[in-house]
């Protein structure tokens, strides 16, 4: 049996470069598509489904700096709901003659759905907003028609500025936890984590085992 002696160090403990290898390696990790912005995710859900009464939001996003990075979005909206809202009236105005539809019976909106497929700071690849809508009269004028189309590309626009808000939020979260002066001060608050004279990080089940 041979037994090994390794001298592990706080981050306070080790020099220089060693400590540049620290950063430098949790800096990428914040960079990696599996990191935790979860908290990020789940303020914007809740933000955008107050605002547009919306449901099953799905959020994607990427920004780990690649061609790919960017967010996107996909949810359904209770339109009836957000036409009556007191918001939308004061943005966009009533859309009457819908709405006179949709009190007189002539016209079902089941819901719209929206899909942007990505947003970054290049634009908007593809995104799109439908209206499910269902005309059980055939009095269903053209200017209703023209209001759902307004109402769609309203939608569009909103959402396309929701994702690039949210792309802006994450991207800005994680400059802020990458910065030089943020790493420093969090790696040397860090009592717990040990490292080699070289700086490589001692995962804690390894060390559980050898303390």
């Amino acid at each position: 049996m041979k037994t090994v002696s390794i001298k592990l160090f706080r981050f306070d403990e080790l020099d220089h470069e060693a400590k540049l290898e620290v950063i430098g390696n949790r800096r990428l990790s914040l960079y990696d598509t599996n990191a935790d912005y979860r908290f990020i995710v789940d303020d914007f859900k809740e933000q955008f489904r107050e605002l547009f009464y919306a449901s099953n939001i799905q959020v994607e996003y990427d920004i780990t700096g690649s061609q790919n990075s960017g967010a996107s979005l996909t949810c359904d909206f209770d339109i009836e709901a957000l036409l009556q809202s007191d918001n939308w009236r004061r943005l966009h105005g009533g859309f009457e003659a819908v709405r006179h539809y949709l009190d007189s019976g002539w016209l079902s909106i089941e819901g719209a759905s929206v899909n942007v497929e990505r947003w970054n700071m290049g634009g908007c690849e593809r995104n799109s907003c439908k209206l499910t809508c269902k005309q059980y009269d055939v009095r269903a004028s053209s200017e209703v028609r023209l209001e759902v189309e307004r109402i769609e590309a309203l939608l569009t626009t909103h959402i396309r500025s929701m994702c690039a808000k949210i792309y802006r939020e994450l991207n800005t979260y994680r400059d802020h936890m990458s910065s030089q002066e943020y790493l420093t001060q969090a790696l040397t608050d860090d009592e717990v984590t040990h490292y080699t004279a070289s700086g490589h990080e001692i995962p804690q089940h390894i060390l559980q085992d050898i303390v």
